[in-house]
């Protein structure tokens, strides 16, 4: 699962190149990099506050920084490993006690920005 992960992830990557909206995608270097594996909700098991991962037969003995909200269910689970060769989990939930914010209006119309030149400063050829 985390491998059709990353090529989801490789694939969004390339239709945002090729439909203009960024650069062409960069690659990681695997001693450049912090190793990871992003699993979603079909490559895990959540029950009883014990995390399985896809393959594994017991759960993982993770030390919790501090506990997920109370009714909160995992959607994707990141497991990674920084350089001194240590283990985290990131654990993406919702979290049911958080509001949305109100949206916000937004006022168009503008094409282009103008830079503001000051005469004293700056003189303007535009």
């Amino acid at each position: 699962m985390p491998l059709q992960q990353t090529l989801r992830h490789l694939q969004a990557g390339f239709v945002a190149f090729w439909d203009k909206r960024s650069r062409y995608p960069r690659f990681k270097f695997k001693r450049k990099s912090r190793a990871s594996a992003e699993y979603t909700r079909s490559a895990f098991r959540w029950r009883y506050g014990r995390l399985t991962l896809a393959k594994m037969n017991s759960p993982l003995n993770i030390v919790w920084s501090r506990p997920l909200p109370e009714g909160a269910e995992p959607s994707t689970v990141t497991v990674s490993r920084d350089v001194a060769g240590r283990w985290f989990v990131s654990i993406l939930v919702e979290d049911p006690a958080v509001k949305p914010l109100p949206p916000v209006a937004v006022e168009g119309g503008w094409t282009r920005a103008s830079p503001v030149c000051s005469p004293c400063r700056v003189r303007c050829l535009g």
